[in-house]
């Protein structure tokens, strides 16, 4: 639990882990690229063009 009121930790999709402790596969949802792959606010793994080009904002 988080030690700040109103902060919520944003957590996998699929392992339910902060991005410290995900196990997944690294890839993004989008277009499977390995490459910058990181979790977004929706609990989901995207990377860099991806985040770009759809506007998605990183988890940390």
């Amino acid at each position: 639990m988080s030690s700040r009121p109103g902060l919520k930790r944003i957590v996998c999709a699929q392992c339910e882990q902060v991005e410290e402790r995900c196990w997944c596969e690294k890839f993004c949802v989008l277009c499977q690229s390995e490459i910058e792959v990181h979790l977004c606010t929706d609990g989901l793994l995207y990377c860099e063009a991806c985040r770009i080009a759809c506007d998605y904002k990183l988890a940390n």
